[in-house]
């Protein structure tokens, strides 16, 4: 994995833009405390896919955070950095991880940098922002995929932060972790209603019997996907206030989707919750069907793959 890190600020008519050494984050009350938001970037043939839609997302999540941020320098400094690390831009395909830290370090007279400011709160609007890229085959990480409900309800967010990735991300990596131990894929998360939320790390959609296609709300928390917005855009998707564990068990096709894997077809879900005796419900994904293929097809016009 190579690192590259900027630090951004504020100045009179536009963001002075730093490359400093990686361990200049270290003592980051960003770092520290989890004050920063994400993207995770799908890039094929050069391109970032869905650019934009992930730039605005950081954009709102850099207000969230009162910290310094610019488009045009950031879209600049991703293409750099792209360049950077293939002779043959046009073929590059990966990952590249864009990470915005609320930035809390002062340089004095000497040329040292020390924290700005101890405790929670901070006056600093300077950010930093790192830049990680992963070369891998992004085709091969859309495969048909086994899924498990977890057991504990995820609680409301600040209003501000709805919708954004959060670095302070500790419940998905429990959640993770639990679903994997357990021989799955991935979780679906739940709300203090029992009605479906999204993935661990994903956002869900339903084929409905009733060929509808529809996706959670996510008004009080959760991730507001990238792939889920451009569906939305595109009116393929639809929003749903409430989908039960019920719906999500009598669906005709279930997928988690997310804008580096596509959209990944739900070949079996388990209920782990505690109240009801267990149940399961696997899909026959081989069985033909029209609006699956013309959803599928859709989800990879928008991901670019041909």
């Amino acid at each position: 994995m190579i690192k590259a890190l900027y630090e951004l600020k504020s100045g009179e008519l536009r963001l002075d833009v730093q490359l400093v050494p990686c361990e200049r984050l270290s003592s980051s009350r960003g770092l520290v405390y989890g004050l920063g938001v994400f993207e995770t970037l799908a890039v094929r043939r050069g391109k970032i896919i869905l650019e934009n839609l992930h730039l605005k997302r950081m954009e709102k999540g850099a207000a969230a955070l009162n910290t310094a941020y610019d488009l045009d320098a950031i879209q600049s400094l991703l293409v750099q950095f792209l360049r950077s690390q293939s002779n043959s831009f046009h073929v590059l395909e990966g990952i590249l991880k864009v990470s915005l830290y609320s930035g809390d370090q002062v340089k004095q007279d000497d040329g040292a940098y020390v924290v700005a400011a101890r405790g929670y709160a901070s006056s600093q609007t300077a950010s930093f922002l790192m830049l990680e890229w992963v070369s891998i085959d992004l085709d091969s990480m859309s495969s048909p995929i086994a899924i498990v409900g977890m057991d504990e309800p995820m609680q409301s967010w600040l209003p501000q932060f709805v919708g954004l990735k959060k670095t302070s991300a500790i419940e998905y990596v429990y959640w993770s972790s639990l679903a994997k131990a357990n021989g799955f894929d991935q979780g679906v998360l739940f709300d203090t209603a029992g009605c479906v939320l999204e993935g661990t790390m994903s956002n869900v959609v339903l084929l409905t019997n009733s060929n509808e296609i529809v996706t959670p709300a996510l008004q009080y928390c959760g991730v507001h996907g990238i792939l889920r917005q451009a569906l939305l855009d595109a009116g393929t998707v639809v929003i749903s206030d409430r989908i039960t564990e019920n719906d999500l068990i009598e669906a005709k096709r279930v997928y988690l989707i997310n804008s580096v894997r596509g959209a990944q077809p739900v070949k079996l879900y388990h209920s782990r919750k505690t109240m009801t005796a267990p149940i399961s419900r696997s899909w026959d994904l081989q069985l033909p069907d029209q609006q699956v293929m013309q959803f599928e097809q859709h989800v990879k016009h928008i991901m670019h793959v041909e």
